[in-house]
Order: C-alpha cells, then structure tokens, then sequence
C-alpha cells in the first residue's frame, strides 16, 4: 500500500509523498536566527517561526500505485519525473529547427531566382524569335511582285500564328470614313481558317480612333477595357475575341 511520510528526506526512498518538513528550509531558517541574535537583541517569543513545509510527492509512485496527478492539492510538487526530450535537447532541436529553417528559405530563394531567371530567359528568346519572324516578313514583303502579295500576307500571318501560339492573326484596314475592317486573317489549329471579311461601321468605335492616333491597342481580358469602349467589348465579344493586341 502507498506510504506517506513527513520529511522531504523520505520522498525518493520509497514514500509517496504529501506535506513534508524541508530540513534544508530549516536549516536556513535557523541560519537567520542565529546572525540575528549575534548582530543584536537576543531572540523573544516573537522571533519563534513554524517549521516550513510543502506539498512534495514523488512521480515514480503515483505511477506505482496508480494515483493521478490530477487529484493532488493545489500547489503540489511532482519530483523525479521523467524529462522529456524538450526539457533534455531543447537547446539542440532549436538550433536544429533553426538551420533547417535557414537552409528552406535558402532554397527557396534559390528556387525563386531560378523560376525568375527562366522566365527571364523564356521571354527573351520570344521576343528574339518574334524580331527575327518580323525581320524574315519585312525582306519577303519588301521585294513581291504584285501577284504574290495577297498569297505571301496570309503565308506572313500563318508564321505569326504558329510562332507566336495565338489563336488568329489579321491585317486590318483603319480608314476615317469606314472604321475597322480585317483585310486578311489566319486562324490557328481547331480554327476555321477566315476568308478575307469586309469592313464593319461603327463596331469599334474606341479601338479605331486608337489606332488613328498611333496607339497600341491591347488587353489581357475584357473587363480591362475603359468604360467608353463598351462599344468595342460587346463587338469583341461577339467575335469571340478575349484577349488582343493590335499595332497601327
């Protein structure tokens, strides 16, 4: 059965615990009692103190007889129990979490300079590819007897197609008094290749007057055009047309 003892000299030699005397805080307590009375009046009645005790049991016998911890009093102090491995390798695992830590934002700093890098190197070889196409275009166009220039714009704008992964491509006529209208068009794969279409009045209206100022006209989605080229998004969108960019 569970032995409780009342000196804290008996927790670890087998007692369960409960309120103990500590010696040692006697011990200073008599200390104290000693150096007053040598520095001055000696000790009364008054200087008598209550021996000091504390709630003390021991973790490896509640274990052994199978009492909870839960039920120990307020204040209570558990010895001998067992560290785990934070209270013996805390310093260690923190300095281990930290460099691992460390190491992963250096990888991924790495991983995002290379992404970058790539992308970076990606986009110069598109635009190397895509000046050099212009080059190829601009000599072929340049020196055309008249027959073959209508055969050699489509065969210009299927290279543009195919180059540049578009859906279509079309060599549009820009006049004050018709508007916009598609002179030449190639549609890419799973795309019905267009036939030279007439001009449209009035279909986009914004994109036109943007075109006869010089402008680059582009966008990635409908919703970034302005709201007076509501005109030309319902057009778009009735062509089918998400995203563009056209060159005056």
């Amino acid at each position: 059965m569970p032995i409780y003892g009342p000196s804290e000299t008996q927790i670890g030699a087998g007692a369960v615990g409960g309120r103990v005397t500590s010696y040692r805080a006697q011990g200073v307590k008599a200390a104290e009692l000693g150096l007053r009375a040598l520095r001055g009046p000696p000790a009364g009645p008054a200087d008598i103190v209550e021996a000091e005790t504390a709630l003390m049991f021991d973790w490896r016998q509640l274990k052994r007889w199978g009492l909870s911890e839960d039920r120990l009093p307020a204040g209570s102090k558990v010895l001998y129990r067992p560290l785990s491995s934070w209270d013996l390798y805390k310093w260690p695992i923190i300095g281990i979490v930290a460099i691992a830590l460390v190491e992963a934002f250096l990888i991924g700093a790495l991983l995002i300079q290379r992404a970058r890098r790539r992308r970076a190197e990606s986009a110069l070889d598109e635009r190397l590819r895509f000046e050099t196409l212009l080059a190829d275009l601009s000599a072929i166009l340049s020196h055309l007897p008249a027959g073959e220039v209508e055969r050699q714009i489509d065969l210009a704008l299927r290279r543009l197609v195919e180059g540049l992964g578009v859906d279509r491509a079309s060599l549009a006529e820009v006049t004050p008094d018709t508007g916009l209208g598609a002179v030449h068009a190639f549609m890419g794969a799973g795309w019905r290749r267009s036939r030279p279409v007439g001009r449209r009045e009035g279909g986009f209206p914004w994109t036109v007057k943007r075109a006869q100022q010089g402008h680059i006209v582009f966008f990635a989605r409908l919703d970034e055009l302005p709201l007076e080229a509501a005109t030309d998004r319902q057009s778009f969108l009735g062509f089918g047309v998400k995203s563009l960019v056209a060159i005056p």
